[in-house]
């Protein structure tokens, strides 16, 4: 954690965006500073908590989370402005979308027009490309997890469930993730040990179902009648438009390997012309998108004591018990939050001067291959530390550090040595002057005593 840049007293929290399992978002403002730019601009910042995170499954989905988030960036695709950690919570800030998300549109206005449908379905399209070609699969594509900026564009948030895979053709492992009126039917089949980025694609499906219809094509009163629906039942496609009944049906094709990727959807009438449309704006890297944009109607309310406590407040806090090393190498701030495209993406601290007790700190050309650290106490004495590769393994070889943290663990070390000795050496002067002071009293009382003897000694005696 010395190596952030940012830190959860640097943003001023507004309202909550929402709640769940692990935590919340929260709508915040960047309060100043001058390594940060972008004072007063907003973001939604989702805080989760440490301790909900235990087990080993879970600890990989924030991790993972947080990696697409930071390496897979696309002008429809939600990206991660800075993360960061403290005991007990893990921070990621991304924009913030003032026009909310498209299950709130949908419940507002129960449908959209075909136009409005079409461009979001065609954008969402091709984020979900460009997801597939960075090996991600993101899982739980649906209406609460597309955002709107100020326009009423279309963006792909939340990759709390995505999961990485050697190629997404290929397919995974199979696991049950995701929302169950927005899930493919091959994830509730046993016959099935393998799927792919086909269950995004039956998710955008069922999305423009919803757009169009306002229902979900498979909803049933039960959890079963819900399952049932999606494996045996065909979408009801009279109340879709004649128009889009072609793209959409081939969306929710039961076969994977019959449903509508990319290049397919491009030939469909309803979504080419919009998919080619919207692939050139991304290729011009979004020039229309104002997603960052603060909408001066958002209602702004205190956050209630307990919940500001709970996600923000660090008083008496306590690492959980977890290993503190569980979420090493968290901290992260884009470049464009710097002002400074051309920096490196992974942030580490201004570099410290050495202590004086530090003779050599040496380090190879790209800091991997080896680091070796002498530290002098006295003339017949070393002390030696050395890492190979890109840190230095603990016993039980799981844990991993990293050459530059030992450096400033040595000078860590270091520096409370020294603050030690000083210690010792002021409460030795404190001694030292309480003791003069004694001896001056004590010279003074000598001194008083010995002229009243003297006093006595020159009066003369008595007859």
């Amino acid at each position: 954690m010395s190596e952030q840049r940012d830190r959860s007293s640097d943003f001023e929290p507004l309202r909550f965006l929402g709640k769940g399992t692990f935590g919340a978002v929260v709508l915040v403002r960047r309060r100043s500073r001058l390594d940060a730019p972008g004072e007063g601009r907003r973001y939604a910042m989702k805080v989760l908590l440490k301790r909900k995170l235990g087990e080993k499954s879970r600890r990989e989905m924030a991790m993972v989370e947080r990696e697409i988030l930071r390496t897979v960036r696309h002008p429809f695709l939600v990206s991660l402005a800075c993360s960061f950690q403290s005991k007990t919570r893990l921070y990621l800030v991304t924009p913030y979308f003032c026009g909310g998300d498209l299950d709130a549109r949908l419940k507002e206005r129960k449908t959209l027009v075909a136009g409005e449908a079409r461009a979001h379905i065609a954008r969402l399209s091709l984020a979900v490309d460009f997801l597939h070609r960075s090996g991600v699969i993101h899982r739980d594509i649906k209406g609460a997890n597309v955002l709107l900026d100020a326009g009423g564009r279309a963006h792909l948030a939340d990759f709390g469930l995505a999961a990485y895979c050697d190629d997404a053709s290929r397919g995974r492992k199979l696991s049950f993730a995701g929302t169950l009126d927005y899930m493919a039917p091959e994830l509730f089949l046993k016959s099935v040990r393998t799927y792919d980025g086909s269950v995004d694609y039956w998710s955008l499906g069922v999305l423009a179902y919803q757009c169009l219809v306002g229902v979900t094509p498979f909803h049933g009163k039960t959890a079963r009648e819900l399952f049932t629906n999606i494996l045996k039942s065909e979408p009801d496609m009279e109340p879709v438009l004649e128009d889009a009944r072609d793209g959409v049906r081939a969306l929710l094709a039961k076969n994977p390997q019959e449903r509508d990727r990319l290049h397919s959807m491009r030939r469909r009438p309803f979504f080419g012309e919009a998919i080619q449309v919207w692939r050139r704006v991304a290729d011009a890297d979004d020039p229309l998108a104002q997603s960052t944009i603060p909408d001066p109607s958002t209602p702004e309310a205190a956050i209630p004591d307990k919940d500001f406590d709970r996600y923000f407040s660090h008083d008496g806090e306590r690492q959980p018990d977890l290993r503190a090393d569980l979420f090493a190498g968290y901290a992260y701030r884009a470049p464009d939050q710097r002002g400074d495209a051309t920096s490196p993406m992974i942030l580490r601290p201004p570099p410290r001067r050495k202590h004086p007790l530090l003779d050599q700190a040496s380090m190879t050309s790209d800091g991997s291959s080896m680091v070796s650290v002498t530290v002098s106490r006295d003339s017949r004495d070393s002390l030696s530390l050395s890492a190979s590769g890109s840190g230095v393994s603990s016993r039980s070889g799981s844990n991993s550090l990293s050459s530059s943290a030992s450096d400033r663990s040595v000078k860590r070390g270091h520096r409370r040595t020294t603050s030690r000795a000083m210690g010792s050496i002021i409460a030795m002067s404190r001694t030292l002057s309480q003791t003069s002071l004694k001896i001056k009293n004590a010279a003074k009382a000598a001194k008083k005593t010995m002229s009243v003897r003297r006093s006595r000694d020159k009066s003369p005696a008595p007859l």
